[in-house]
């Protein structure tokens, strides 16, 4: 497993909203840690194409938001990892998310 390399740094970020906008087509949505990315504090969206475990992702999610305790965000992430070619891991501070996805863009 490899951090993958991005335009921004995501860890310290906070997981701030997620939407489908297709059955196979996920959008995450962060909200930056300044600190890591040179005093930028700005809220950025990354979509990852051709998810091939929908549901396992939805249950994650669902697991995620079950452990929220407010309402100002869903997680704080640790980073985005490359599991293989096509095994994305988010992880963060309420449990980590395995995406089975052809592509990620930011």
């Amino acid at each position: 497993m490899k951090l993958l390399h991005t335009k921004f740094e995501y860890h310290d970020s906070t997981l701030v909203k997620v939407a489908w906008l297709q059955d196979s087509e996920l959008r995450l949505t962060f909200k930056l840690d300044g600190h890591w990315n040179y005093g930028s504090s700005i809220v950025v969206s990354v979509v990852f194409s051709g998810v091939r475990n929908p549901d396992v992702v939805k249950s994650s999610l669902c697991e995620i938001a079950s452990k929220m305790t407010h309402d100002r965000w869903l997680a704080d992430v640790v980073g985005i990892w490359r599991e293989s070619n096509s095994s994305y891991l988010v992880d963060t501070s309420q449990g980590a998310i395995v995406i089975d996805a052809s592509s990620f863009a930011e």
